[in-house]
């Protein structure tokens, strides 16, 4: 059994041991606690800022694919725009020209006329040139008409 020396240098030992654990523990302070504390506050902060930033990044991204796909339709219109104003175009110059040949076949002096506007000669038959005139302005208020079409 133990005795009372057995207990008292139990005791001791123990109250030794404490103490050193007391010691050895590293030492805070309430300094040490609040800059702890507003790092951590600072990197909460900064977190919140950077979810925000990538927030608003991923929300510029969206915007710019749909400005990105509004502009390839839109070149795509005009690009159809301007292939159906050549064709229109293609197509007044062979009626013109048709025309043209028409006018020559009627009229030989009309026609010297036509190919040189500056000569201020009559054509022999005046309805010809009425009939003319008025082909060249129907054919081009139908060129108009389909192109605003």
């Amino acid at each position: 059994m133990l005795n009372i020396t057995d207990w008292t240098i139990i005791g001791i030992a123990l109250a030794a041991a404490t103490i050193a654990l007391l010691f050895l523990r590293p030492q805070t302070n309430s300094r040490d606690l609040s800059r702890l504390r507003d790092l951590r506050l600072q990197a909460e902060q900064e977190q919140r800022q950077s979810a925000e930033w990538i927030s608003t990044l991923k929300q510029a991204a969206e915007q710019a694919d749909t400005w990105s796909e509004q502009a390839k339709r839109h070149t795509q219109n005009i690009e159809l725009y301007e292939a159906k104003c050549q064709a229109h175009c293609e197509e007044s110059k062979e009626l013109l020209e048709q025309l043209r040949t028409q006018v020559s076949t009627i009229d030989p002096l009309h026609s010297s006329s036509m190919s040189n506007p500056h000569l201020d000669q009559a054509p022999a038959n005046q309805s010809v040139q009425d009939v003319a005139d008025e082909i060249i302005y129907g054919v081009k208020d139908e060129v108009i008409h389909s192109i605003k079409n």
